[in-house]
C-alpha cells in the first residue's frame, strides 16, 4: 500500500491534464484522477474548482425581474390538490399571499384560508378543487436574469460575494451547474417525460470552507451548498465520454448525513437518457450514488443509515449477490458532510464512505452485482450483468423522475474506467482538506474568519 501511495503522488506531481488546464498549483481531485489514468468526464460543484486550474464558472444563479399579482388570477372557493405545501405564513390579504409566493423561489401557486388568514405557497404539479372559504392563485412571473457564479481564483472556492450582490433577498434559484471538465457535461433543470422538476434556491445553505491547508492557502470562506427538497431535480441526457453499456466507471460525491429521508431517490450519477429511453426504467440502465435511509421493497444495511448505496434501477442496494437485502458490512454515515463512493465495474461494484472532514474511506461493500432472484422489482427477463448502462448523468432524482429524496450536494464527480484504493485514498485526503463545516463550528484559531 505504502508504495503504491507513492507511486500516486509521483504520478499527480507529473500529470499530463487535460488541454483546458495546467499543471500549477494544488492538484484538485479531477487532477488526482487523471494523473492515475482515470480522467473526469463530469466534475461538478458550487463549492469549488475541482482542477488545480480551473477559473471558470461553478453555476449560475437566476431571478424573476418581475411578478403578476393581478386579481383576475384569483379562484374564489377552490384550492390546489396534489401539491406539498411549501411554506406557510400568515397575511392580511389575498394579495399579500400572491406576493410571497412571487418572492418565495419555487412557488408558482397558493392558497388562503380566509378563517385563519394562512396563506400556502405552493409548486409543482396543481389540480383546482372545490373549497368553501378558500382563495387560490397562480404566480405569474415575468422574464429571468441570471449571473455565473465562477471561482475566486484558479482552483479556489466560490465567489460568494457575487452570488449575494445578485440574491440580496434570497430569492434565486440554481439554473446551471457547469461541468468543470472538458466534456461539457453542464446539469439544467430536469424536464423529461413530462414532469417538469424544480430548481433549487440558491441561498438556502450557506457553510464554511477552508481555513487550513487546503485550496485557499490557509484562508477561511464561506460558500452555498445545494439544499434539495422534495421535487428538486437536474440531468443532462446527451453528455460526452460517460460510461455506456457495461463499461466501467468510478464516481464520488460529498453530501450531507443529517439531511436525507428513506423515499426515492437523492442520486447524482449515471442514468437513462430520457430522449432514448422511451419508458425502459429497468434493471441495469443506470449506475448512481443513492444516499438515504430508504428500504427499497426491504433492501437494507446496519442499524437505521443514512447508507451509500448504488441505484441500478428497478431498486436502490446497499450490497449484491448474497448481501442484495441485507448488508450489515455497510455501516451508517452520519456526519455533517460524508464523502461517498461508487465504483463500477464489469462484473460487480464497490461502495465506500467516509466522514468528509477526517479519516479515511470505509469499504462499505465490494462484491458481485444485485441478484435478481433476490431483488424485489426485476423482471424475469432484466439483469444486472451485464449492465446497459445509458450515460445521462442525473443529480436530486432518480432515473425515473422520481423526486420525492432530499439531500444536500456539494461536489460530486465522474471518471472512467475503476480506480485504486490508492487513488480512492488520495481522493478523500483532498476532500478532508477542503476544511467542510457548518457555520455552528468554530474555524481553528489560527485562521479566523
Amino acid at each position: 500500500m505504502v508504495k503504491r501511495l507513492l507511486l500516486l503522488t509521483a504520478l499527480i506531481q507529473s500529470a499530463t491534464l487535460p488541454t483546458a488546464y495546467s499543471t500549477a498549483g494544488r492538484s484538485g481531485p479531477c487532477n488526482i484522477l487523471a494523473s492515475a489514468g482515470n480522467p473526469c468526464v463530469a466534475a461538478h460543484s458550487t463549492v469549488r474548482a475541482l482542477y488545480s486550474e480551473y477559473a471558470g464558472p461553478l453555476y449560475t444563479v437566476q431571478r424573476h425581474i418581475s411578478s403578476n399579482c393581478s386579481g383576475g388570477a384569483f379562484l374564489e372557493n377552490t384550492d390546489w390538490h396534489g401539491d406539498n405545501e411549501q411554506t406557510q405564513l400568515s397575511v392580511r390579504n389575498i394579495e399579500e399571499c400572491c406576493a410571497a409566493c412571487a418572492a418565495q423561489s419555487g412557488c408558482n401557486h397558493f392558497s388562503l384560508t380566509h378563517s385563519s388568514m394562512q396563506c400556502y405557497l405552493k409548486r409543482g404539479n396543481r389540480t383546482p378543487v372545490p373549497q368553501v372559504n378558500v382563495t387560490a392563485g397562480y404566480c405569474t412571473k415575468g422574464p429571468t436574469e441570471a449571473v455565473n457564479i465562477s471561482v475566486l481564483e484558479a482552483g479556489g472556492f466560490a465567489d460568494i460575494a457575487a452570488h449575494e450582490k445578485f440574491c440580496p433577498t434570497g430569492d434565486c434559484v440554481i439554473s446551471v451547474v457547469f461541468d468543470q471538465s472538458i466534456e461539457g457535461n453542464h446539469l439544467r433543470q430536469r424536464i423529461s417525460d413530462g414532469v417538469v422538476h424544480s430548481m433549487v434556491n440558491a441561498s438556502l445553505h450557506k457553510i464554511s470552507v477552508g481555513g487550513g491547508t487546503n485550496h485557499t492557502r490557509g484562508t477561511a470562506a464561506h460558500v452555498y451548498g445545494m439544499w434539495f427538497e422534495q421535487g428538486d431535480g437536474y440531468h443532462i441526457d446527451v453528455t460526452r465520454g460517460v460510461a455506456i453499456g457495461n463499461e466501467p466507471e468510478s464516481m464520488y460525491a460529498v453530501m450531507s448525513g443529517t439531511h436525507f429521508n428513506d423515499k426515492c431517490c437523492f442520486d447524482y450519477g449515471n442514468s437513462e437518457n430520457t430522449v432514448t429511453a422511451d419508458g425502459d426504467y429497468n434493471a441495469g440502465a443506470m449506475e448512481a450514488i443513492y444516499f438515504g435511509n430508504a428500504h427499497w421493497k426491504g433492501n437494507t444495511a446496519l442499524g437505521s443509515g443514512p447508507w451509500v448505496g448504488a441505484d441500478l434501477e428497478a431498486g436502490m442496494y446497499y450490497g449484491g449477490g448474497a448481501q442484495t437485502v441485507v448488508n450489515n458490512a455497510s455501516r451508517p454515515l452520519t456526519s455533517d458532510f460524508v464523502s461517498l463512493h461508487l465504483k463500477g465495474l464489469t462484473n460487480g461494484f464497490v461502495l465506500k464512505g467516509a466522514d468528509a472532514t477526517r479519516g479515511e474511506f470505509a469499504t462499505m461493500y465490494s462484491g458481485l452485482r444485485p441478484d435478481p432472484k433476490l431483488a424485489c422489482c426485476v423482471t424475469k427477463t432484466d439483469t444486472y450483468q451485464p449492465m446497459r448502462k445509458r450515460g445521462a448523468i442525473i443529480l436530486g432524482t432518480g432515473g425515473d423522475n422520481s423526486n420525492l429524496g432530499v439531500g444536500t450536494f456539494y461536489e460530486g464527480f465522474m471518471a472512467s474506467g475503476v480506480t485504486a484504493d490508492a487513488t480512492d485514498a488520495a481522493i478523500q485526503e483532498n476532500i478532508v482538506a477542503v476544511g467542510y463545516r457548518t457555520l455552528a463550528q468554530k474555524v481553528p484559531p489560527s485562521h479566523p474568519l
